[in-house]
């Protein structure tokens, strides 16, 4: 698991989550201004629903294009999976 924030507030342009992560905290990824991609693991079963920003009116991660969420993951709540099969 990764706590509450764990990469909120930094740098980074692209995160990719090794398999061993099972469980995303809430605010994870807030305040990323510069992350373009997140590619979450396969081993992943629980995301926050406010994984990728806090509430309010800030848009805290304003470059994000990207969030791939692979396959074997199932679903999230509030999480689509699109099937490109």
């Amino acid at each position: 698991m990764y706590r509450i924030q764990a990469f909120s507030n930094n740098q980074l342009k692209k995160v990719t989550l090794p398999d061993s992560v099972t469980t995303l905290g809430g605010a994870a990824f807030s305040d990323n201004r510069m992350l373009a991609e997140v590619q979450i693991s396969a081993g992943l079963t629980e995301l926050m629903p406010t994984v990728f920003g806090l509430t309010g009116n800030n848009v805290s991660n304003e470059n994000l294009k990207t969030v791939i969420i692979r396959r074997e993951s199932g679903k999230s709540e509030g999480v689509l999976l699109e099937d490109r099969q």
